[in-house]
């Protein structure tokens, strides 16, 4: 997501694993407040046409672990869509964001210095 300027973001799509919770809670907090639609699919579901306006600025957030990232990279990736990683997982060498970084990553990725 480095440079690309997302700060008329309009939809979230997240895949998420079921032991995240938490980051998923601040996600879906962070999403309210912003009034951006969210829609959450667990991983390992596929992410179709109908989760996402393609008119529309998306972006595209993994909660989990590596695999949740690689997941997301190929959700995501075919689609042009921005990728985020929040890191609910123990090794964090793809998704590097911590669940407590969350709202500060995403209001920084908007300005283009994720």
């Amino acid at each position: 997501m480095h440079g690309r300027r997302l700060a008329t973001t309009e939809a979230v799509v997240a895949l998420a694993t079921p032991d995240s919770e938490d980051a998923l809670e601040r996600l879906t907090s962070w999403a309210a407040t912003e009034g951006i639609d969210l829609t959450v699919r667990d991983v390992g579901e596929t992410v179709t046409d109908d989760d996402y306006d393609s008119a529309s600025e998306t972006l595209g957030v993994t909660v989990g672990g590596d695999g949740a990232f690689l997941e997301g990279v190929r959700a995501f990736a075919p689609r042009e869509i921005p990728l985020l990683g929040i890191n609910t997982g123990t090794l964090a060498f793809l998704a590097r964001i911590r669940p407590s970084e969350t709202a500060t990553a995403l209001d920084e990725g908007g300005r283009g210095r994720g």
